[in-house]
């Protein structure tokens, strides 16, 4: 295979391993059961965490538009990039690929939608809470994205040779699980330790950057 192709696969695989360790510490702060075994840490550490999910919604949105763009250019290493170098050797290989991604569009344009219209640029004419409303990603959107991710790197590293799909799966999931361990033990630390909530920052008037956007929860 030609060098450009594996350097830009090793490009991909690391932005698929940050997606899957975004989805890990966002969904084990938002879904209601965790925010109810943490209930007190999450309002004593309130804006800290607030803004951990929030930061990491967004990159997951970023993400997903870069492994997924299709610029007419191809100036831009991505999923569809690397089908595109792919063509010439293995027609049928890169048809089922694109055939995967077309099935899925729909999936993926919800958050495209919201990393083009809130967090990329601002839409003019809408406001972010209407987008995400209009958007509707629910936690199964995210399970399905990155469902199709896993699949097509798995499928990508095997042909160009830099690793089994088998082993990228497991790759993943160990990388997701270990992100969500982190963050966990961290928790937990934060459970065993005295509240800080007499050390509180001067907010006796609100900033209005406070107004941010929610991720979605389930």
């Amino acid at each position: 295979m030609p060098t450009d192709i594996r350097t830009a696969l090793l490009e991909i695989i690391e932005r698929s391993i940050e997606l899957v360790k975004y989805h890990a510490i966002w969904y084990e702060l938002v879904h209601p059961d965790n925010q109810l075994q943490y209930e007190t840490i999450l309002k004593d550490y309130e804006e800290f965490f607030k803004s951990t999910a929030h930061a990491h919604f967004q990159a997951i949105a970023v993400t997903v538009y870069q492994l997924f763009e299709n610029r007419k250019k191809k100036d831009t290493k991505s999923f569809p990039y690397l089908i595109d170098l792919l063509e010439p050797k293995d027609h049928v290989f890169t048809e089922k690929l694109r055939e995967m991604i077309e099935a899925n569009k729909s999936v993926l344009g919800k958050l495209f939608s919201i990393r083009n219209k809130v967090y990329a640029h601002r839409n003019a004419t809408s406001c972010p809470k209407d987008i995400f409303i209009k958007a509707q990603v629910s936690p199964g959107t995210m399970t399905t994205i990155l469902a199709l991710v896993e699949q097509i790197l798995s499928l990508l590293t095997e042909k160009v040779g830099i690793e089994s799909g088998f082993n990228m799966r497991i790759l993943l999931l160990q990388k997701a699980d270990r992100a969500r361990a982190d963050l966990i033990r961290i928790i937990r630390t934060l459970q065993e330790t005295p509240s800080n909530k007499g050390i509180q920052a001067d907010a006796a008037e609100p900033w209005p950057g406070d107004a941010h956007v929610e991720p979605p929860k389930q």
